[in-house]
């Protein structure tokens, strides 16, 4: 059974429009949920890095331009501590919640700046081995962390620019509800 759904596609695709549009679809729906999504941080116009917005209202710069350490990724600077203090202990507390009822994990992204923290891809690691259903954007580009991750038996690939985005959130939302197979995502009429 196919019980994660790994969203990928180019930068500007969509993909975060489409977590956004979950949270509020499994809401409704009263899903347990845990989770991050990524907002930019725009000054004037021009981005300068982003923000990590956490499913219980947290949030924290997670890179900026202005940030003077961290990692590097092109422009911005990533803030580890806030993977550590915030992202690392949300997905902790999924995995443990998972033992006892069901709950979805929705990442907003598995990417080049998420991935610098070691914690992060340990406890993504635990969280793709509990009983937790895992919704996440993952990054276009080869990655030998990610590959692997897309390649799992249990793991649903979408790639945004085959799929219609509009139904894509309402498919997933179906499938999580009614606890089916994740396998026939993106597919025209699909999970009806």
């Amino acid at each position: 059974m196919k019980r994660h759904v790994f969203l990928t596609g180019p930068p500007g695709c969509g993909k975060t429009t489409v977590i956004q549009k979950l949270v509020d679809l499994l809401a409704a729906e009263a899903v347990p949920m845990y989770g991050f999504w990524t907002a930019e941080i725009r000054e004037g116009g021009v981005r300068q890095g982003f923000e990590v917005e956490l499913m219980s209202g947290r949030s924290g710069i997670l890179a900026h331009v202005d940030l003077d350490h961290g990692p590097r990724v092109s422009k911005y600077r990533v803030n580890l501590q806030v993977m550590h203090s915030l992202v690392v202990p949300e997905i902790r507390e999924a995995v443990e919640s998972s033992r006892e009822r069901d709950a979805v994990l929705l990442l907003d992204e598995i990417g080049k700046m998420e991935l610098h923290s070691v914690d992060f891809r340990e406890v993504l690691s635990e969280a793709l081995l509990s009983p937790l259903r895992i919704v996440a954007t993952v990054m276009e580009a080869s990655d030998p962390f990610v590959d692997p991750l897309k390649e799992r038996p249990d793991t649903e690939v979408v790639h945004l620019g085959t799929v219609d985005r509009d139904l894509l959130p309402q498919q997933i939302t179906r499938a999580v509800a009614f606890k089916r197979d994740f396998g026939l995502i993106g597919e025209t009429g699909a999970l009806e």
